[in-house]
């Protein structure tokens, strides 16, 4: 997943499986039940924490939650550029 801001990282690590589509799947469903479901949107910034952590953790934690913050409307803006927030009608 690639957007203005945010990239993942290419490397496979074996401790990790999972192929980028299998990932991108989990973010897109994700996504399109946070808009309707509290849960699913904390499911998602808990996925995304530990990279926001490893970005800006020196900074403080009022630098990491803008961080967390900023990649949470990053996913969302993909998956609304992907396509998949259309299925459920929302463009």
């Amino acid at each position: 997943m690639t957007t203005a801001t945010l990239t993942r990282n290419q490397h496979h690590d074996p401790e990790k499986p999972g192929s980028d589509n299998d990932v991108d799947a989990v973010f897109a469903d994700l996504a399109t039940r946070a808009l309707n479901d509290q849960e699913a949107a904390q499911e998602l910034r808990r996925l995304l924490l530990p990279s926001c952590r490893s970005i800006a953790a020196h900074l403080g934690d009022s630098v990491v939650a803008e961080v967390e913050a900023a990649a949470y409307t990053e996913v969302m803006d993909w998956a609304r550029a992907e396509g998949h927030l259309a299925k459920v009608g929302v463009e």
